[in-house]
């Protein structure tokens, strides 16, 4: 995932556009239900809405992960990230937009074996360890 940002964030500045990144469970249109398990699309998003709609390049398309992982993200970040035409992350409302979304591996390896993708406003990500998948 942390690819795909860095992927979405280059293609904002380049088409000097927004670029979203948004939870999608037919790997062509962006759902508000579930989380990121279910996969997630790449598409220039020319009506700044966070939904792809017709004329809306697609860019790229991950499928679901494999059963027993967990992949969500916080209030923020919980559907989609926007990134703008400067690279920074920005929400439909305008605000600006970061948080952290948690992969926890299926078990039994989930003790200490889980991770979180920290994204700034800024419109950078890290990646840092975690302890408890709980």
């Amino acid at each position: 995932m942390l690819s795909n940002f860095s992927l979405a964030r280059s293609e904002a500045i380049k088409r000097n556009g927004r670029v979203v990144v948004c939870t999608s469970s037919d790997g062509s249109s962006c759902t508000n239900s579930g989380n990121w398990n279910q996969g997630w699309i790449i598409f220039s998003d020319l009506d700044n809405d966070a939904s792809r709609d017709g004329g809306e390049d697609l860019i790229h398309a991950m499928p679901s992960l494999q059963t027993g992982y967990s992949f969500s993200g916080n209030a923020n970040v919980s559907n989609y990230i926007s990134f703008d035409s400067q690279g920074m992350t920005i929400l439909t409302s305008g605000a600006m937009q970061s948080g952290t979304i948690v992969l926890c591996p299926a078990a039994p390896a989930a003790g200490g074996m889980g991770r979180q993708l920290i994204l700034s406003s800024s419109g950078r990500a890290r990646i840092e360890k975690i302890t408890s998948c709980s």
